[in-house]
């Protein structure tokens, strides 16, 4: 293991206590984490990396129209890149590298949402704010060395009408057991998992959890009394498309208490133009030619996978809703 520390960086408990669990890697001190992760590699095997940085300044991105849950809704980036190597993931296209980097700066993240809420607030809005924190990275998949979860946590907790969504395609969930037995169950904080068939998961889901494993996480998180989402995403128009997600809709049945889930959303795979571009250059995945030009330029599934999903999910379990993300 190699990692890569801004000089800047070195001297946050977080970087301190992540370079404690890698007594044995090489250190390489560089001044910024860009003149790293702003080069182009080449196909060639790269040793495993980590890349540590201070965060500045700290972007608070407001998603687009109909993302996710109804109110206002954010973006930050507690870290970038994931540990994943799902072959169609939107992070080939935007990224030029797969280095992962893990911004320490936490407490400073903490003020600017703090900073984002009190605005909000001040300008009369009431409803419930949301913010995501795995859509550049799985960040409970590495919690075990960032302890994000231990951080932020009990900062969403102190707030009002506001929400933390962590997405993930991990089944780590230790951290998640041992701040139950340390606090509360935070009711702040929804952990989303998302859900693919097995044999997509197989194929194009390099490193991520089997199902069954995701579903016993899931359903040991309900039991401990987490709130708890599904993420049908991205739904991938493969060969036998039906078959097997009727097949997922089953296993997910026999698996876990859905009445006890707190949403459900569906989306498409979706990439923005230069995305898709970027990744058709590295990819010669079959079902990218299923994707068709809609509004502002975004490439999208075509709606009859939708409909079908949704016939095939209304089935197996009629009284409960499903949301369309990013319509």
């Amino acid at each position: 293991m190699i990692i890569y520390l801004e000089t800047r960086a070195k001297n946050y408990t977080l970087t301190q206590d992540i370079l404690r669990q890698f007594p044995q890697s090489e250190v390489i001190e560089m001044q910024h984490y860009k003149n790293l992760f702003d080069k182009t590699i080449g196909d060639y095997p790269l040793a495993p990396c980590l890349i540590l940085a201070e965060q500045s300044p700290i972007p608070i991105l407001e998603t687009p129209p109909k993302y996710g849950f109804p109110g206002r809704s954010f973006f930050f980036k507690p870290s970038i890149n994931c540990i994943f190597d799902c072959s169609y993931c939107y992070l080939k296209g935007t990224f030029k590298n797969s280095f992962p980097v893990i911004f320490v700066n936490y407490e400073v993240m903490q003020e600017q949402i703090d900073q984002k809420i009190g605005l909000l607030r001040t300008e009369g809005y009431e409803g419930q704010i949301t913010f995501y924190a795995s859509n550049y990275s799985d960040v409970l998949a590495i919690d075990h060395w960032t302890h994000f979860n231990q951080s932020f946590f009990p900062f969403f907790e102190k707030q009002e009408h506001v929400l933390l969504e962590t997405r993930t395609k991990s089944a780590n969930i230790s951290s998640l057991l041992q701040y139950a037995k340390e606090h509360p169950v935070p009711k702040n904080i929804e952990i989303a998992f998302s859900l693919s068939p097995q044999s997509i998961t197989t194929l194009y889901e390099k490193g991520t959890a089997s199902l069954s494993q995701k579903l016993k996480a899931i359903q040991t998180l309900l039991t401990l009394g987490y709130r708890v989402g599904l993420r049908f995403l991205p739904l991938l128009p493969v060969e036998n498309y039906q078959e097997r997600y009727a097949e997922l809709m089953q296993q997910i049945k026999a698996q876990i208490d859905i009445t006890k889930i707190s949403s459900i959303f569906i989306a498409p795979l979706i990439y923005n133009t230069s995305d898709y571009l970027a990744l058709q250059k590295k990819s010669d995945l079959p079902f990218l030619s299923f994707l068709h030009q809609q509004e502002q330029g975004l490439m999208k599934m075509q709606q009859k996978y939708y409909d079908i999903f949704e016939a095939l999910f209304t089935n197996a379990f009629p009284d409960h809703q499903i949301l369309r993300d990013y319509q």
